[in-house]
């Protein structure tokens, strides 16, 4: 009797061993297989305008100042892009202030800024027409798949006026 009672377990652990791997989602595991983001793609959000000054206090304002790269910003707070692609703004012409009072300036950090074919001048803006000051950028990463030989740099690829 016991004999049957342990063949007959034994039977059952294999045939649920079995079932289990069959109804494994291996999609994980599969190349091909399309894969969900971890977080929501960044939104654009227009920031508040004050005395003439767009307030930056959040990522999807930066999408804002890559639309808008004419106008005038301040950083309010701490930006964490979250590893945002970040696409360079053409031209930035006009200003981009970290300077929140005279002890402090905030951070723009985690921003990938990819290095496209064809580009020559890469960087938060290709070129600088206009001024970033007071601003402290942290784990910046530029990326490349091929030899480039223009101009890389974090701030702008080139800059038509002196960096504060």
């Amino acid at each position: 009797m016991k004999r049957i009672i342990y063949k007959l377990t034994s039977f059952l652990l294999c045939a649920a061993l079995t079932v289990s791997l069959f109804g494994c989602d291996n999609s994980a595991n599969n190349p091909t297989e399309p894969t969900e983001p971890t977080e929501p793609p960044l939104q654009l959000v227009e920031p508040t305008l004050k005395d003439g000054v767009y307030q930056i206090t959040e990522a999807g304002h930066m999408l804002f100042l890559q639309q808008n790269p004419n106008k005038n910003y301040a950083l309010c707070n701490d930006i964490d892009m979250g590893g945002y692609v970040w696409t360079p703004v053409d031209e930035f012409s006009g200003v981009l202030d970290g300077l929140i009072n005279t002890q402090y300036y905030y951070t723009v950090s985690n921003m990938v800024i990819p290095v496209a074919a064809g580009d020559t001048n890469v960087g938060l803006f290709r070129v600088l027409s206009g001024s970033v000051k007071n601003i402290i950028f942290s784990d910046i990463t530029v990326s490349c798949t091929e030899a480039f030989t223009g101009n890389i740099g974090i701030v702008a690829g080139t800059s038509n006026k002196a960096l504060v």
